[in-house]
């Protein structure tokens, strides 16, 4: 998200449904502008994420100390890692391949034909390695969005277009479900996903834009199937069932949580991303905007498909 003004959600009834908890830990203090795209790499313990307008890439210990960070050339959107010492980056309009040993950075995949003004957003690996990409009007003022499926060969595919904001890239294997948002829209979809083949059919509306604070972020799924979505602007990260029912809302000290992803040893820390509260300005140290956070909870998150 930028400006998270487009779906907007007062978030009354689902504030007046819900039962809150709170037990988020500071996991990170280093601050981000725009932090997002967590993913934990459980070879080496170690939590990476980036800042999209800071064009940053940063790598953490299981205790939160950030090791290591790079700057990347345009802006990045996910750190996803790869193969071993390698990530992930994609950045502007492209795929970047980072080499977290010697730092360096190469293309290896063009998003060609996107408008002058679109960057990737939101991006995760599906249960086969295939990429997943969303793409998105940085200005958020058109629907130009794609998302992208790129195979472990190179080759693209446009899967869907006239997105605003894509978000919420999850994987239900045993239902054979995907999930996916456009948070210019508000609203969460889920749609039939064939492993075969990779492809997607049959979307439907899984949660309502007004069934919980905010607007759909990122998200992570668990090994139930129930999906962990962040909400911009609204200062939590709700569990959702299969049936698409709201299951758990848990407070985030900042209002724009981004994204999040499970980690850990044995995959029960929830690791939250978040945003400054004003984007046009470093964030503000009287609060923990652009933080990130980690929970203990008590179910694992699916498996992480790699590259």
């Amino acid at each position: 998200m930028i400006n998270g003004q487009i779906a907007a959600n007062s978030g009354d009834k689902g504030r007046s449904a819900m039962q809150r908890t709170s037990s988020v830990k500071l996991f990170s203090n280093f601050r981000c502008v725009l932090g997002e795209g967590p993913s934990w790499d459980q070879n080496s313990q170690s939590l990476f994420w980036v800042d999209i307008l800071g064009s940053k890439v940063f790598r953490a210990a299981a205790d939160g100390a950030v090791r290591t960070s790079w700057e990347i050339p345009a802006q990045p959107s996910a750190a996803i890692p790869a193969s071993s010492g390698k990530v992930l980056v994609p950045a502007g309009q492209e795929v970047l391949l980072l080499c977290t040993r010697s730092g360096d950075l190469r293309p290896i995949v063009q998003l060609s034909g996107e408008p002058v003004d679109n960057r990737c957003n939101d991006a995760k690996c599906d249960p086969n390695g295939n990429l997943w990409i969303g793409t998105m009007d940085k200005n958020e003022r058109h629907r130009t969005g794609r998302l992208w499926r790129i195979n472990p060969t190179g080759s693209k595919t446009i899967v869907l277009d006239g997105i605003g904001v894509a978000n919420t890239l999850a994987w239900d294997s045993l239902r054979g479900r995907f999930y996916f948002a456009d948070s210019m829209v508000g609203d969460i979809y889920v749609f039939d996903y064939d492993a075969a083949s990779a492809g997607i059919g049959n979307r439907k509306i899984f949660f309502r834009q007004d069934s919980a604070p905010g607007v759909p972020d990122g998200s992570a799924i668990d090994e139930e199937g129930y999906l962990w979505n962040a909400r911009w602007d609204g200062g939590c990260v709700v569990r959702i069932s299969p049936d698409g029912e709201l299951d758990q809302v848990i407070e985030v000290p900042t209002r724009r949580p981004t994204s999040c992803a499970f980690g850990g040893v044995d995959m029960k820390t929830l690791f939250i991303t978040s945003a400054a509260s004003d984007l046009s300005a470093l964030p503000n140290r009287d609060d923990e905007s652009g933080a990130v956070f980690s929970i203990k909870v008590d179910v694992a998150g699916a498996s992480i498909p790699r590259f």
